[in-house]
C-alpha cells in the first residue's frame, strides 16, 4: 500500500512539473492539493487504492493515458478525450506503431526503456483529425519489483500558449521590420548596464559606426553627459518621468550634434530594454540661437521696432519702443497702432497707409506721432508686410527711426536762419540809419554848440550816444537769436561805460537798479538805451553839482505786457519855475522823440530831493528799420 501511495504521489508531482508553465497554472495546483489531501485520508481511512487511483486518473486536469509494456494503450481520461475531440472506443487497443506522429512515437517508446520522453509541437490526431498544439511527457511504469510493465502519458492543450507565443513572434518581426526601415534614428540599450543592444541602419549612417561597432558600446560613450547622469537619465526613461530628452551625442568622426530623444520600454526575445528614437535637432538649435540673437538685437536696438497681426494689433514691441512711448508692453499689445496717432493727419490719410499695406505695399516716410505723456515724436517710418515662404501675409513690421531731436534741430537752424536773414536784410539798412541817427545827433549838438557848449562836452556827449547804440548792437551780435537782447545785461554794461566817460570819476556816483529779466526786439533797445544814456548823463552833469557823490536808482518792471522804466536820482533837482515838457534842449528834445518812437507815456517829477522820470509802453515786436527813429 505504501507504494502505491508513493506512485501516486509521484504521479502528482510529475503532472505539477507539466503544467507548471501553463497559463492556469494557480488553478490547477489547487486542484493537485485537493488530490494531495484525498490520498492522505485514503491511507487513513481506506485499504482500497482502485478507487482512489480512478478519481486522481479521471479528476486530473490534463489529458492521462496508459499504455502496456506492449506499446498497446489501454486506458485513457475524459480529458484526454476532450483535448483530441475523439473518443475512448477509438483510443484503446491503438499500439505505439499506430502513432503517425514520430516525436509523439519516440517518447512513448522512451518510457517503455525506462526513461522520461517529452514532445511539445503541432500534433493532428488520426482518430479525429483534430490539429493542435500540445505538450505530452510519457513516464516508464514500474512494478514492485521495479520491472518495466508499461508507460503513463501526460497530455496538455498549449493553444492559448501557442498562440501568443505566435503573436508575440508576429509582433517581434514586425518589430524589427519597423526597426530596419525606419528612417528614423533608432537604438535598443540594455537597461542593467547601459550597453548598445541594436541600433538601426538608419542609426549607423547617423553615427558612422558599423553595427559591430557600436554595439560595442555603451550609451555613456555617446552621451556627453557624465556616466551618472546619463544613469538618471536612464531611469527617467524606463519611468517616462518625461516626454522628451534633449542630450548632445557624439559621432564616430568625433562630431557633437544636438539630439532630441524619445524613449520607452520594450520587450525582445523575452528581455526589457530601453528603446530610444533619434532626432538630429542641431540646425533647429542654431536657427533657434539665431532667432534668439536677431531678436536680442530688435529687442535692443535703437530704433523702434512694432509688430503686428492681420487684423492691425500688436503683437510685439521692442525696448526702443517703450522707452520712446512710454507704455509698457502690457498696455499695447492687442491694441493697434492708432494709440500714437497725434491728431496731425486726417481719417483719409491713415486709411490710405492701411489700404497700401493690405496690397502688399513697403511704406515709407516720416510721421508724428504722440506718446502716452502727450509728447510728440517725430519718426522716419518704413512698414513691410510680413510674408512666408508660401506667399502668405501674416502681418506686419514697422521700423521706425525717432528724428524728435534733428527736427528740433532742423526747427532752431531755420529759425536762426530766418533771423539771419532778417538781420542780413536790415544790416545795409541799420547802418545808413544809425549813421543818419549819429548825423541828427551831431547836428542838434552843433546847435545846442551855438549856445556856448563847450568842445569837450559835445564830443563827450556825442560819443556817449553812439556808444549807447553801438552796445545794443554788440549784444545783438552775440545773442543766440540776433533779434532781441537781455535788458538787464545792457544797462549793466552801459552804466560801466556810461560813467567812465562823462564823469570820469571826479564824482563818487552809485547805481543802484532793480531790472526784471525782459529781452526787447532791437527797435525797442536803442530808444529805451538811448533815453537812459540820456536821463544817466543829465544826472551826472547836472544833479550832483553841489555834491561830491550821489546815487542814480534804475527800476524797470514788466507788467504784463507793458513796460514802466524809470530813472531817478538824489541830486538838487530843478527850479520850480521850469516847465521841463516844455523847454527846447538837446537832451529833452531826444527824450521826447524817443518817447514818440516808443508810443510811451513821459513824465517828471521834480523835488529837492532829486529827478525821477517815467516812461512806459508796450512791448511790441517791431520789424524793420529804425530809420524814423528822430525825423
Amino acid at each position: 500500500m505504501k507504494s502505491t501511495f508513493q506512485k501516486f504521489d509521484k504521479w502528482v508531482d510529475e503532472i505539477e512539473e507539466l503544467l507548471s508553465e501553463s497559463p492556469q497554472k494557480n488553478i490547477i495546483q489547487d486542484l493537485l492539493q485537493k488530490f494531495r489531501e484525498e490520498i492522505r485520508n485514503k491511507k487513513e481511512n481506506s485499504n482500497s487504492t482502485d478507487n482512489l487511483y480512478k478519481q486522481i486518473f479521471h479528476k486530473a486536469p490534463i489529458g492521462i493515458l496508459h499504455y502496456n509494456s506492449e506499446g498497446v494503450i489501454d486506458a485513457c481520461n475524459e480529458k484526454f478525450i476532450e483535448i483530441l475531440n475523439t473518443s475512448k472506443e477509438k483510443i484503446k487497443g491503438l499500439q505505439i506503431e499506430d502513432i503517425k506522429n514520430e516525436g509523439v512515437k519516440q517518447a512513448m517508446e522512451n518510457a517503455l526503456k525506462g526513461k522520461k520522453g517529452r514532445y511539445e509541437g503541432m500534433y493532428t490526431s488520426f482518430t479525429s483529425g483534430k490539429t493542435l498544439p500540445i505538450r505530452v511527457e510519457f513516464h516508464p511504469e514500474l512494478n514492485e519489483e521495479g520491472d518495466w510493465v508499461g508507460g503513463i502519458g501526460m497530455l496538455e492543450d498549449i493553444s492559448e500558449r501557442y498562440e501568443a507565443n505566435k503573436k508575440l513572434r508576429e509582433s517581434e518581426a514586425q518589430y524589427r521590420t519597423i526597426f530596419e526601415q525606419n528612417d528614423s534614428v533608432m537604438l535598443l540599450i540594455d537597461i542593467d548596464d547601459g550597453s548598445i543592444f541594436d541600433a538601426n541602419p538608419a542609426a549607423l549612417d547617423f553615427y558612422g559606426w558599423n553595427l559591430d561597432e557600436i554595439t560595442e558600446l555603451k550609451i555613456g560613450d555617446i552621451n556627453t553627459l557624465p556616466s551618472e547622469r546619463v544613469k538618471k537619465e536612464m531611469q527617467k526613461a524606463q519611468k517616462k518621468d518625461s516626454g522628451g530628452f534633449h542630450f548632445k551625442h557624439r559621432l564616430a568622426n568625433g562630431t557633437v550634434k544636438d539630439v532630441e530623444l524619445y524613449s520607452g520600454m520594450i520587450i525582445v526575445e523575452g528581455k526589457h530594454y530601453l528603446y530610444s528614437i533619434v532626432h538630429d535637432i542641431t540646425e533647429r538649435v542654431k536657427a533657434k540661437k539665431e532667432l534668439q540673437r536677431f531678436k536680442m538685437g530688435i529687442d535692443n536696438s535703437s530704433d523702434i521696432v512694432v509688430m503686428t497681426n492681420m487684423n492691425g494689433k500688436i503683437e510685439y514691441v521692442n525696448n526702443a519702443f517703450v522707452q520712446k512711448y512710454k507704455y509698457s508692453r502690457e498696455e499695447v499689445i492687442g491694441k493697434t497702432p492708432r494709440i500714437l496717432q497725434s491728431g496731425k493727419y486726417s481719417q483719409a490719410f491713415y486709411e490710405k497707409y492701411w489700404n497700401n499695406l493690405l496690397n502688399r505695399r513697403v511704406m515709407k516716410g516720416e510721421m508724428i506721432n504722440k506718446a502716452k505723456d502727450g509728447e510728440l515724436v517725430y519718426i522716419i517710418y518704413s512698414t513691410n508686410p510680413i510674408v512666408d515662404q508660401d506667399g502668405n501675409m501674416n502681418g506686419f513690421i514697422a521700423i521706425q527711426h525717432d528724428i524728435t531731436e534733428q527736427k528740433e534741430a532742423e526747427e532752431e537752424l531755420a529759425k536762426s536762419l530766418k533771423e539771419k536773414e532778417v538781420l542780413l536784410s536790415e544790416i545795409h539798412h541799420r547802418v545808413k540809419n544809425n549813421l543818419a541817427i549819429i548825423s541828427a545827433l551831431l547836428e542838434l549838438n552843433l546847435y545846442q554848440r551855438g549856445k556856448d557848449i563847450g568842445i569837450e562836452e559835445f564830443v563827450r556827449s556825442s560819443q556817449m550816444r553812439i556808444k549807447a547804440m553801438a552796445e545794443v548792437h554788440e549784444m545783438l551780435y552775440q545773442s543766440e537769436d540776433f533779434s532781441h537782447i537781455s535788458f538787464k545785461e545792457y544797462v549793466e554794461r552801459l552804466i560801466n561805460k556810461e560813467y567812465s566817460i562823462i564823469d570820469g570819476g571826479k564824482r563818487k556816483v552809485t547805481f543802484k537798479t532793480n531790472i526784471d529779466e525782459v529781452e526787447l526786439n532791437i527797435n525797442q533797445a536803442i530808444p529805451v538805451g538811448l533815453m537812459i544814456d540820456e536821463l544817466i548823463m543829465n544826472a551826472i552833469k547836472h544833479a550832483f553839482i553841489e555834491k561830491d557823490e550821489g546815487c542814480i536808482y534804475i527800476n524797470l518792471d514788466k507788467i504784463g505786457e507793458q513796460i514802466k522804466l524809470s530813472v531817478k536820482d538824489d541830486g538838487i533837482g530843478f527850479s520850480n519855475d521850469v516847465d521841463l515838457t516844455e523847454t527846447d534842449t538837446l537832451g529833452m528834445t531826444l527824450l521826447k522823440v524817443l518817447n514818440q518812437q516808443l508810443k510811451g507815456n513821459l513824465q517828471f517829477e521834480n523835488s529837492s530831493a532829486g529827478l525821477k522820470c517815467t516812461i512806459e509802453f508796450p512791448i511790441r515786436d517791431i520789424s524793420g528799420s529804425s530809420s524814423n527813429m528822430l525825423s
